[in-house]
């Protein structure tokens, strides 16, 4: 029995020997309950060996490679966003029949195969594949969820090769703030002023891991028409605050009549209700003070002076 092992021990020796050195390779090796090699697998193929009762090898069969590759994304165990984005690249030399993807074991599609990947032709130049890549989008509901993900690659001999990844999806709810007019701020309205010079600016920001929709006014419950709107403004100072949104544009003005008062002043409840892209409508409330102001606009002073 020594013997026998022995044998096999060299016989082991001379194939590591004798593999073909080639670049990005790498090797594993089974083994049997008796120790002895039944097969070596790696990246550039695969050799089976086979004895008799007796231990002693009978054939030696040469077989292409099993594919091989990464699952690159979801790259983290927790999501912030309800789009999933399934990325990775996959080799085999008996090319591929399908890319199945399944979550918490259920089928959710097939993934698109060819991507060009030439980070993974440089590292295996000997399997001739310039679009290795793979890639699968999904939209999850907006939930806190774990979720097991499955992406199983069959090639064209049948056999399938499966890539896992388990993650947790944290939804992050929307915030924001309105910056204009501040909180218990005053506003004047000139009661001589005319449309022109009683308007108000209302600036905000709302922050969703999508982009707004629209934005709607009230003051005192009542909608209001504004004269102009601008939204999903550029704000690079709330995404350095909160960078898990991944959101820029996150900035919100518009230009408003200022309510009439005509005498002393009254309090006045701002309402903002922002609907994003999906549907989902979030309110910010707030108080400011209109205050009724008699003085004298001069809008241009050389109106009149300046017409003779």
């Amino acid at each position: 029995m020594k013997k026998g092992l022995k044998l096999i021990f060299i016989s082991l020796i001379m194939t590591v020997l004798f593999m073909p050195d080639v670049y990005g390779a790498t090797y594993t090796y089974h083994y049997d309950l008796n120790g002895r090699l039944t097969y070596i697998e790696s990246t550039e193929g695969r050799i089976y060996f086979q004895y008799d009762s007796n231990g002693n090898l009978l054939r030696k069969e040469l077989k292409d490679p099993l594919g091989f590759g990464v699952l690159e994304s979801p790259a983290v165990d927790q999501i912030y966003t309800n789009t999933l984005s399934i990325k990775g690249w996959h080799l085999d030399k008996a090319g591929i029949e399908s890319i199945k993807v399944y979550l918490n074991n259920e089928f959710k599609g097939l993934a698109t195969y060819g991507q060009s990947r030439e980070d993974v032709y440089s590292k295996y130049p000997n399997y001739n594949n310039h679009n290795a890549g793979f890639y699968f989008d999904l939209v999850l509901p907006k939930e806190n969820n774990n979720y097991d993900l499955k992406v199983v690659v069959r090639n064209n001999n049948g056999e399938e090769m499966t890539y896992t990844k388990s993650f947790k999806q944290v939804i992050l709810e929307p915030i924001g703030e309105i910056e204009t007019p501040q909180a218990n701020s005053t506003v004047i309205y000139y009661i001589n002023g005319g449309t022109n010079n009683n308007r108000m600016t209302i600036t905000g920001w709302n922050l969703e891991l999508v982009r707004m929709k629209k934005i709607e006014i009230y003051i005192d419950n009542y909608l209001v028409t504004p004269i102009s709107t601008s939204i999903n403004l550029y704000r690079n100072d709330i995404y350095n605050l909160h960078p898990l949104y991944a959101n820029q544009y996150s900035g919100y003005s518009a230009i408003i009549s200022t309510p009439q008062v005509w005498f002393g002043t009254e309090s006045k409840e701002l309402k903002i209700i922002i609907e994003d892209v999906d549907g989902q409508r979030t309110t910010y409330i707030e108080t400011f003070t209109v205050k009724g102001s008699s003085n004298i606009i001069i809008t241009d002073p050389c109106t009149t002076r300046c017409a003779s």
